[in-house]
């Protein structure tokens, strides 16, 4: 038993003992997948997911690959219904991946169904770690809602999404609740109404 601090209760699970293999091992979701294993669990999801983007983008009409700034990492593919206007209800996903894996490019699943709907689909692309920091991310997330605002300001709404394929991969997660922090909201939002840009949010877990 251990105090973790700033709570006042002890810890069950003394954390701050494990080494960094141990700890990896205990916090990374996929290795907790019983069924198929770690390994298997993650090749399976991204095949699923490689076969769905390869026949979203067949058979949807698209735009790919646009940038929504100067880095190489950051693009979005956006997905229309067949009768679009300028008026389309927007929804944004972003992957999980326990910060370091996950792609705009196998994460095209949901776009069948919600384009058959009516609703256009964007897919974020972000920068994952090493070469992305917390910080860096969701910046970038903050930067690619802006970015849709403006590029469709008569959208009806845009929806941010996160998919955690395996567990509690927090990522898009994580980025998608800082577009509501106060230093977030005014960049994507204007300072004027920091939230009306959002009808909601939604994390899936899978």
């Amino acid at each position: 038993m251990m105090d973790v601090s700033g709570v006042g209760f002890p810890s069950k699970v003394p954390w701050k003992k494990m080494s960094a293999e141990e700890l990896e091992n205990q916090y990374c979701p996929s290795r907790w997948v019983v069924r198929l294993g770690a390994e298997e669990a993650l090749r399976t999801y991204s095949q699923i997911g490689i076969e769905a983007t390869t026949r979203a983008r067949a058979t949807r009409k698209s735009l790919l690959h646009v940038p929504y700034g100067d880095g190489e990492g950051e693009k979005v593919d956006i997905y229309f219904p067949d009768e679009s206007s300028e008026a389309l209800p927007f929804f944004l996903f972003f992957h999980g991946g326990y910060w370091q894996s996950g792609s705009k490019d196998e994460s095209a699943f949901m776009v069948d169904p919600l384009t058959a709907q009516g609703v256009a689909v964007v897919i974020v692309a972000y920068d994952i770690a090493p070469k992305g920091t917390l910080d860096h991310m969701v910046d970038q997330v903050t930067r690619s809602v802006a970015f849709v605002q403006k590029r469709y300001p008569s959208n009806k709404w845009v929806l941010p999404v996160d998919f955690l394929p395996v567990g509690p991969q927090w990522v898009g997660g994580q980025c998608s609740q800082y577009l509501g922090h106060s230093q977030a909201a005014p960049l994507a939002c204007g300072a004027e109404n920091k939230l009306g840009l959002f009808e909601g949010g939604l994390m899936l877990w899978g």
